[in-house]
């Protein structure tokens, strides 16, 4: 009998450290699944950027094709610039050797016709 009163003493301070500790589980289940929501976001917001750092590489790789294609038509383009300038020379002096020519053509026309 004794036994038994002592234990229903004790049994409102073990149903109340039950509830604490129910109070206590039920709080760190919450703590866990808010930090499982953080991990959550974090894993996204990584891959969100992860994405980002992908694209950013590929935009980086397109620019670097179309800067090589374009220096590469640049320096076709400053060949054909140089040969057609030396197209240009070559004519320039033709003309010139052509202009002397008819200059001394004339001048032998002249006196031909001086003479006759």
């Amino acid at each position: 009998q004794q036994e038994l009163d002592t234990l229903r003493r004790k049994l409102p301070e073990v149903e109340a450290r039950c509830h604490e500790e129910e109070v206590r589980r039920q709080r760190i289940s919450e703590e866990l699944e808010g930090l499982g929501r953080m991990l959550d976001d974090s894993r996204k917001h990584r891959a969100e950027e992860e994405e980002k750092r992908v694209q950013a590489e590929q935009a980086v790789s397109r620019l670097e094709v179309q800067l090589f294609e374009t220096k590469t038509r640049f320096e076709g383009a400053e060949k054909l610039c140089a040969s057609l300038e030396e197209e240009r020379t070559h004519l320039a002096a033709e003309a010139k050797t052509a202009c002397e020519k008819q200059e001394e053509l004339s001048g032998e026309l002249r006196e031909v016709r001086a003479a006759a």
